[in-house]
């Protein structure tokens, strides 16, 4: 995977702001699904947030701003990774 995608020019998010909407929302999770917008869960509901379905790509770009190629590497293997990342 590579961070090579231009998530600006599908007038996607990055990372922090999805993460800092996830807060505004008071959600514990955000959810990065292919073929389906970004989603935060909210007192245990999920909430689709106003954005596009994203595609293989969008996940990459999105995903390659916070992992570590460890972390990407488990990702290719087992299709799933938790992670914790820290909002400034």
């Amino acid at each position: 995977m590579s961070n090579c995608i231009d998530i600006a020019s599908r007038n996607l998010p990055d990372i922090t702001s999805l993460l800092r909407k996830t807060v505004e929302l008071e959600g514990s999770d955000l959810h990065i699904t292919l073929d389906a917008p970004p989603m935060v869960r909210v007192d245990g509901e999920l909430e689709m947030l106003p954005w596009p379905r994203l595609a293989a790509a969008d996940i990459e770009a999105l995903l390659g701003q916070v992992l570590t190629p460890r972390q990407m590497e488990l990702l290719r293997q087992k299709c799933s990774v938790d992670l914790a990342y820290a909002l400034d």
